[in-house]
């Protein structure tokens, strides 16, 4: 029996403005891409991110891929990145504050939480 193949993203390109994020998934490589930082900071919570995540070339050379100049393509991940990395901490906080208080998600527990790290 096949066993269907799911990634993280582990391999990341600019292409046309846009970051592209590489995974796999049912054993077929896929690829999403986009400008926005919270698009893709809320992919890479779906799909996760592999510990080492590698680039191509075209990240150092972004400006040839429809970015503004070479550093924008690193900037944008790092700053989905960062985001990602926020979101990831609030969602494991909710989830041991639901299990804690014994609350659903609709509760106060996660709107406060949310309130704190997003809206400062």
């Amino acid at each position: 029996m096949n066993t269907l193949k799911n990634e993280k993203i582990n391999y990341i390109s600019a292409n046309d403005g846009k970051l592209e994020l590489h995974y796999v998934e049912n054993s077929v490589n896929k690829t999403v891409a986009s400008d926005d930082v919270s698009i893709i900071a809320k992919f890479m919570l779906k799909v996760g991110v592999a510990d080492s995540v590698m680039k191509s070339s075209s990240i150092d050379f972004a400006s040839e891929y429809g970015f503004a100049n070479d550093d924008a393509a690193k900037e944008l991940f790092d700053e989905s990145y960062q985001l990602y990395t926020k979101m990831k901490n609030l969602k494991e906080m909710i989830s041991l504050d639901v299990k804690k208080f014994n609350m659903s998600k609709d509760g106060k527990a996660y709107k406060m939480l949310y309130e704190l790290e997003f809206n400062k």
